[in-house]
């Protein structure tokens, strides 16, 4: 199987840089939102746009995502790039510090909803007022996951809020998360159509959560059909198709997360023995470490063999968008550990 996903990779970085260049063409234009489906490469071209008009108009670019993971993965692969990549609520903190007339709120334990919400968002615009604009351009990814007045915040920190460079990158149904982003009129829409991250197997299973007027197709390689177990001891089932992966199918442990509706803390999966390997929260770690992440934790990231589990506990509101975000994030084959029926 590791064989064969390497195939299967050429042609799909390929189509990634067909769409890429795609959008290429609307380069110069001030304010676009982007839609597409998981796999349309939002974030890719988020970031080829971001280093583009850092390197070749010699701007200051913020890159702003919602997930801390793809923002230390971009900031990690993407170092010498020139790109300042934050999430929404760490541009807020980093600016919050840098002006010494805001106080930033301190709470003694884990602090409520309000303070990501509401606080965080006033500490970026009055940190914005106090310092002036910071940047010349801001890409936007995970859009959706954004609140109206989070944009307007994020408007703030550019030095010309009217001719500046902003992008919204977004797809309405990765939405996991209770906000509301009413994109303005003077965005110019562009719509990806091509999927160019999943075989077309795994599209299939992922276009049946998806909702949109504009239905994108996958030109890349077939793959293999998902796999589905349902039983009653899902942390064994787990742990027997981590080895059959990595042992018979020599898949390395790098290329595998187990994605789960709670947390490591909270999963009894992330908690129980799994055999020669182990579960862990870190991402590529070396050895027979595979990494355990919630779904919403993973969202915007990418793995070529993904184990879903746990999914009894998604919430109702959210769970079409969990399925549909976590079996979109598998490359090249997508395992569901279900209860039965």
């Amino acid at each position: 199987m590791a064989e064969r996903f390497l195939d299967e990779e050429i042609q799909l970085i390929q189509l990634t840089h067909d769409q890429t260049m795609l959008l290429r063409r609307f380069g110069r234009d001030r304010r676009m939102v982007v839609s597409g489906c998981a796999g349309s490469g939002k974030t890719v071209m988020a970031v080829e746009q971001a280093k583009w008009l850092t390197r070749e108009k010699g701007l200051d670019v913020a890159f702003v995502c919602f997930n801390r993971k793809l923002a230390d993965y971009l900031k990690q692969r993407e170092r010498d790039s020139g790109v300042a990549f934050f999430t929404f609520h760490s541009l807020a903190t980093h600016l919050g510090h840098r002006a010494p007339g805001v106080t930033m709120p301190t709470y003694a334990g884990d602090p409520p909803q309000e303070f990501w919400d509401e606080e965080l968002p006033e500490v970026l615009m009055d940190a914005a007022s106090e310092l002036g604009g910071s940047y010349d351009a801001v890409m936007i990814d995970e859009a959706q996951d954004l609140h109206n007045h989070w944009l307007t915040a994020l408007m703030a920190t550019l030095r010309d809020e009217e001719n500046s460079y902003v992008w919204l990158f977004m797809d309405a149904n990765q939405q996991v998360y209770d906000a509301r982003l009413d994109v303005p009129k003077e965005f110019r829409p562009f719509d990806l159509t091509v999927n160019c991250r999943n075989t077309q197997a795994i599209h299939r299973e992922v276009m049946k959560k998806y909702r949109g007027e504009i239905v994108p197709e996958a030109l890349g390689p077939e793959g293999r059909q998902p796999e589905l177990y349902q039983v009653d001891d899902q942390p064994a089932q787990v742990a027997a198709v981590i080895e059959r992966l990595c042992g018979r199918e020599e898949v390395p442990p790098q290329d595998v997360v187990v994605l789960s509706s709670h947390g490591f803390e909270k999963s009894e999966v992330a908690q129980s023995p799994m055999g020669s390997y182990r579960l862990v929260p870190e991402r590529n770690q070396p050895g027979k470490r595979i990494h355990f992440s919630s779904i919403r934790g993973f969202k915007g990231l990418e793995s070529k063999v993904v184990i879903l589990c746990e999914l009894e506990d998604t919430d109702e509101l959210s769970r079409d968008a969990q399925l549909y975000v976590g079996i979109s994030r598998a490359v090249n084959h997508c395992v569901i550990v279900a209860p039965k029926p």
